[in-house]
């Protein structure tokens, strides 16, 4: 198991994830985020153009997650694997 950050980048910059989330590997840590990518778009007034920051406990960005493919009923999410 790692702990996961999941930053969010916007329009406005980047808000950062001080306490993370334990999981057992980068595929996981994408669910999660397409799980919270969800709640994010049940309010109305969420932008459409977020991306999760997904970095592991050293900070090294291991996913990019841009989350308005799916706020538009994508069923398809573009996954930027860092390396």
């Amino acid at each position: 198991m790692a702990i996961f950050q999941f930053h969010i980048r916007d329009q406005h910059g980047l808000v950062l994830d001080e306490e993370g989330i334990e999981l057992p590997d980068a595929l996981a840590a994408a669910r999660e985020a397409l799980r919270s990518a969800q709640e994010f778009f049940r309010d109305a007034s969420a932008p459409t153009n977020m991306i999760f920051e997904i970095t592991d406990e050293t900070g090294r960005l291991v996913l990019a997650i841009p989350i308005r493919n799916h706020a538009a009923g994508s069923d398809e999410i573009d996954l930027a694997l860092a390396s």
